[in-house]
């Protein structure tokens, strides 16, 4: 609950910032509710597709469900388009009111802790820690408009499908979602060592460039080197271990989905052979039984996300 409480906090900070944007803001907001509203629509269009077209071979909708999914994508480009300038306008704009707020902080802060602290470290803050919250807003930000209303779209047509068969998914679909979590909370700690090691990279690269006279007159070019070198292995080391851990993401969830699948797949075979699913239907709900991992393994990553 604390965690809880903290992330909003951290949330609410920007909203002073997100005052003076409303427009852009709102377009896109609406562009991406938009958007998470479209991807639903290519499973729900696989039914009337194969069972009118390809089945019963009608010839008044021969050309005109394959024209509603080019426009669908068509649309879906020109909306994906105006999401992404948009909110990369407001992503850039509360970014850069930031790493000013942050740099005028750090001026502000009593000479007591400026001592205490690295030059890099410091530095690392204003740079890279700022960098990283941009790419977490851009995230969050998609995660919370699109991917719920994707989410629900999908969940809704499955129980209104075949009721059956979605009840196998919203049984496994809540496993999947706890493992990923805890992937996301060792995802998550990789991170912060990361952002450690690059403050103490920086810290020595920035102290030696600004004493080089020194080190240069008192022989300690290789203690200099040594020191850089060993603070680069770490992070390298470090940025390894984490790419072994993001790496495995993907399999696992893979493999859990094969075996939430398996079953399904099972049953509704069982229930198009006994003309309880038309081959429409069962082709419409396994493609929107495949689009559904997407947005619960990034919904379930969130809370992971805004911890970074």
């Amino acid at each position: 609950m604390q965690s809880l409480k903290n992330d909003f906090e951290a949330i609410g900070i920007l909203f002073p910032i997100l005052k003076s944007m409303k427009i852009p803001i709102a377009i896109s907001a609406l562009s991406l509710l938009v958007l998470g509203g479209l991807e639903p629509l290519f499973a729900v269009l696989m039914e009337p597709f194969l069972d009118e077209t390809l089945i019963k071979k009608d010839p008044e909708n021969l050309y005109v469900y394959p024209l509603l999914i080019v426009g669908l994508f068509v649309v879906k480009g020109i909306v994906e388009y105006v999401s992404k300038v948009s909110s990369q306008y407001v992503i850039t704009a509360v970014i850069a009111r930031l790493r000013s707020q942050l740099f005028a902080c750090e001026l502000r802060l009593p000479l007591l802790e400026l001592e205490s602290q690295t030059n890099g470290r410091l530095l690392g803050r204003v740079i890279n820690d700022i960098s990283q919250i941009g790419n977490v807003i851009t995230q969050l930000w998609s995660i919370l408009l699109k991917d719920s209303i994707m989410l629900m779209g999908l969940v809704f047509f499955l129980i209104y499908t075949s009721w059956q068969l979605s009840l196998i998914l919203i049984l496994g679909l809540p496993v999947i979602a706890f493992i990923v979590q805890k992937f996301g909370r060792k995802l998550r700690a990789l991170n912060r060592i990361l952002q450690d090691d690059f403050g103490r990279i920086a810290a020595v690269a920035s102290e030696s460039l600004i004493a080089v006279r020194d080190i240069k007159i008192f022989s300690g070019i290789k203690q200099r080197s040594k020191a850089f070198a060993t603070e680069n292995d770490k992070y390298r080391n470090n940025q390894h271990n984490l790419v072994l851990w993001q790496s495995s993401v993907v399999p696992v969830a893979q493999v859990l989905a094969a075996a939430l699948l398996a079953p399904i797949l099972i049953f509704a075979s069982l229930m198009t052979s006994k003309e309880a699913l038309t081959p429409g239907q069962f082709v419409a709900f396994l493609t929107a039984l495949v689009m559904v991992f997407d947005p619960v393994r990034r919904l379930a990553s969130l809370h992971a996300l805004m911890q970074r």
